[in-house]
């Protein structure tokens, strides 16, 4: 991680650590509520807070969790990549710990924040593995990690613990890239009204159509069909989405309905995720009586892999050159 690494959520900023910090992170680290349950002892002194910023929380990869509205610390989330883990992990794994402040307990800002750092630490840093683990009575940690996708894998038992010179057990869970990708979910727009307006933002964005015609297609969705509009969702961001509509403005009005508007976040691509949504569509429209579906596309050899076949040209309106039309046959 660069030494600026900043990662921002709805309501939070995961920052660098600063010496700045040290009164807060004295105010919060003091309560004997977070540290021994974590594995260390309660901080004793602003002047110890600091220290512990230079000598530990300064690190790669661990970043005070600040609120927006004052950016403030108020807790830590830290990833342990390789030997730097106390799990004894490859190189292309990691570890995350955690705490918050006893204030602040019971909001959510921990898995929003833990949602964060792992989206980077599977996109940004390529790791296959995440790994995090939590003592016996911490069940706050425990149901934290289930909300982050973790599931259990394996108990240390009566290890020893040399921060607080105890022995504990400790369980220990596990999310891989594939299980993290799997987890995003597909929805159809016709039964989440309240995404509407999101949407529609959205889909204008990313291909410089009137929102307002992204609305009237969404509100027709509620009571058709045809058209359909379909999003996926990373914790509710959206991340990629598609439609389908009549005719996706060319000139072959006699094939329809058109797959349209697919696309998939930059920092999303390549991870299967456009053909979970391309296959999803197609059930979802054999499930209403559609058999057949078109699709065009400048693209050579993407949908290949998902059994669409190549048809014909068709000349999109406006366009200079004809482009690519397939064909899917859903049932």
């Amino acid at each position: 991680m660069s030494e600026n690494k900043v990662i921002q959520t709805t309501r939070l900023i995961l920052r660098p650590w600063e010496e700045t910090d040290a009164e807060n992170l004295y105010k919060y680290a003091k309560d004997p509520l977070i540290g021994p349950i974590t594995g260390w002892p309660p901080h004793e002194s602003v002047e110890q807070s600091l220290e512990v910023i230079r000598n530990v929380l300064k690190g790669d990869e661990t970043y005070a969790v600040c609120l927006k509205e004052d950016n403030k610390a108020i807790g830590c989330i830290s990833l342990m990549i390789g030997e730097k883990s106390n799990l004894s992990v490859p190189d292309n794994e990691g570890e995350l710990g955690y705490w918050i402040g006893v204030p602040f307990w019971g909001r959510g800002l921990i898995p929003e924040g833990l949602r964060a750092v792992i989206r980077h630490a599977f996109l940004d840093l390529g790791l296959s593995r995440l790994w995090c683990g939590y003592f016996e009575g911490n069940l706050k940690s425990k149901r934290c990690m289930e909300k982050c996708g973790f599931t259990f894998h394996h108990t240390n038992f009566n290890i020893y613990w040399k921060m607080m010179d105890d022995f504990r057990t400790e369980h220990v869970t596990r999310l891989t890239r594939e299980d993290w990708f799997s987890s995003f979910e597909i929805v159809k727009l016709c039964e989440h009204r309240e995404l509407k307006e999101e949407a529609a933002e959205w889909f204008s964005g990313k291909w410089s159509v009137p929102k307002e015609a992204y609305l009237e297609s969404i509100e027709d969705s509620f009571t058709s069909s045809v058209p359909r509009w379909y999003l996926c969702l990373d914790c509710g961001k959206i991340i990629a989405g598609m439609g389908v509509i009549e005719n996706d403005f060319h000139d072959r009005k006699d094939l329809a309905p058109n797959v349209c508007a697919v696309y998939t976040e930059e920092e999303y691509r390549n991870q299967g995720i456009a053909g979970r949504l391309l296959n999803y569509v197609c059930d979802d429209m054999a499930e209403n009586g559609i058999d057949t579906l078109y699709l065009l596309t400048d693209h050579n050899g993407f949908y290949e892999r998902y059994g669409w076949e190549f048809y014909c040209m068709a000349q999109g309106d406006g366009e200079e050159k004809p482009s690519r039309l397939y064909i899917h046959k859903t049932m």
